[in-house]
């Protein structure tokens, strides 16, 4: 599971042979993180943003507690593809379809709903993450040309570490115009249409 992408752990919550329900063993592996977690139809989802590996694994090896089996994904917003993160022979639960749907609803509900979902999830990776770099050739794949250009050109000077809230500060005001980005996003006029509700909390 590598940053920058969207890293996603899913746990089933349909009991297994153990000792344990699933979601005694989630709640205990998992502490306060399990707060954080979202459940879709029997699927518990949790992910870390800025960061190349989830917390759940640190944490289950920390506690040297035993989780129930995992699936991991990957949501690659420059491009707005999702992918299985885990081989395909490790899938234990439910048809193939069903347990992918639930992963990407996931996906959706954090990061790639909506344009404010997606702002909010970016800035907060920025934030959180100590590979900025990482980042840079992805917003080349997202932002046009012209949109890209301007940043390279806001940011080649700034040191990333010690200059941190200004490079966030470039790339986050561009965000802002849908002119800025490429056809896969610019032209899903869903993504741009103001969301209701409250706003996406994300874990840290």
């Amino acid at each position: 599971m590598c940053e920058p992408a969207h890293s996603i752990v899913q746990y089933n919550l349909q009991d297994d042979l153990s000792a344990q329900s699933n979601q005694t063993r989630i709640v205990h592996g998992l502490c306060e993180l399990a707060a954080w977690g979202k459940q879709i139809g029997g699927y518990f989802h949790i992910s870390c943003l800025g960061s190349g590996h989830t917390e759940s694994i640190k944490w289950a090896k920390a506690k040297e507690l035993y989780l129930p089996e995992e699936i991991r994904w990957e949501g690659n917003w420059w491009d707005r593809t999702f992918n299985l993160d885990s081989p395909i022979r490790t899938i234990p639960f439910g048809p193939y379809a069903e347990v992918e749907k639930a992963a990407q609803e996931y996906h959706n509900r954090v990061a790639m709903g909506t344009i404010q979902k997606f702002r909010n999830f970016l800035e907060t990776s920025l934030r959180k993450t100590n590979r900025m770099a990482f980042y840079l050739p992805r917003l080349h794949d997202m932002f046009d040309v012209e949109a890209s250009n301007l940043l390279f050109r806001k940011i080649k000077r700034l040191d990333f570490v010690k200059e941190k809230e200004q490079v966030i500060s470039a790339i986050m005001g561009l965000t802002r115009k849908r002119k800025s980005f490429r056809a896969h996003f610019a032209d899903d006029d869903k993504f741009w249409t103001p969301s209701s509700g409250q706003k996406t909390v994300l874990t840290t």
